[in-house]
């Protein structure tokens, strides 16, 4: 009978283990001046400095299905840490007015981001849920485009239409316009052109 005991109460701590472990929490980047969401920050994640560097910026905790009391944010970039106690949602980093968020300095650079839920206001108490993440923001540097130019003719007599394709040219930040000088004073701006020699 007592191994049976056992047995229950070890597959109570299991089950106790394995639903604390699956956290719901999440973290969403925020537009601050617009009080829209961006992204989601994953664990382990990378957003691109580009892409946010004229933004005004906060992070909100969403917590999933558990409505705490109070919540703290701690946010780690290996120079300074940001902590923010929030009684009620939106739970935000840098804090809100009345849903508008306010805005934080989010550089380039490594981040560790902790939220701690509690069974009571001001951040204490019991913790009732929290999650750890690590995501990096870089900054992409624009490589230089590749042009690769392929036609349906190399050789002929004049009156001799060739067909000029540039599909196969390729850039990391997506080809904006396409010029083609076909040295006889005529040009074209489009991706594939003909032009009779």
């Amino acid at each position: 009978m007592q191994l049976k005991n056992y047995a229950v109460l070890l597959l109570l701590l299991l089950i106790s283990f394995f639903t604390q472990a699956q956290s719901t929490i999440k973290f969403t980047l925020i537009d601050a001046e617009t009080n829209t969401d961006i992204l989601e920050i994953d664990d382990e994640g990378e957003i691109l400095f580009n892409d946010i560097k004229n933004t005004a910026l906060n992070i909100r905790l969403d917590p999933g299905d558990i409505e705490p009391r109070s919540t703290l944010l701690i946010l780690d970039d290996g120079t300074r840490v940001i902590e923010q106690v929030e009684g009620r949602a939106p739970y935000a980093l840098f804090g809100d007015i009345g849903g508008n968020y306010k805005s934080g300095n989010l550089g380039i650079g490594n981040y560790t981001l902790t939220a701690q839920l509690y069974d009571r206001g001001g951040a204490q108490g019991e913790i009732i849920d929290s999650k750890t993440i690590s995501f990096r923001i870089v900054e992409r540097i624009n490589q230089s485009p590749t042009a690769v130019l392929t036609t349906s003719e190399v050789a002929g007599f004049a009156p001799l239409e060739i067909t000029f394709s540039g599909e196969a040219s390729s850039d990391d930040e997506g080809i904006t316009e396409y010029r083609w000088d076909f040295g006889d004073g005529n040009t074209s701006n489009e991706q594939n052109t003909n032009h009779t020699y």
